[in-house]
């Protein structure tokens, strides 16, 4: 039987969880505001679950494709 104790020691901070995995706290509240890894809002704190993020991090993820940042064309020139 898992008591409360153990199941707190599966969630960390953004800190931690940035710590832990190598990547920004930024990142990891951008993750957790946008559902893609299980987490919670206390207060102004998010409690990030640990196996989520470092499933989230270990799967291949494809990004989109890249976009000019050179302004458009006049049309009629």
């Amino acid at each position: 039987m898992s008591t409360p104790t153990s199941k707190l020691a599966d969630f960390v901070s953004t800190t931690e969880a940035s710590r832990l995995f190598g990547v920004s706290s930024t990142y990891v509240t951008k993750l957790a505001r946008a559902g893609v890894i299980q987490a919670s809002k206390i207060g102004r704190n998010w409690i990030i679950e640990k196996s989520s993020l470092q499933i989230y991090l270990t799967t291949p993820h494809q990004r989109g494709p890249k976009t000019s940042k050179q302004p458009h064309s006049s049309q009629g020139q």
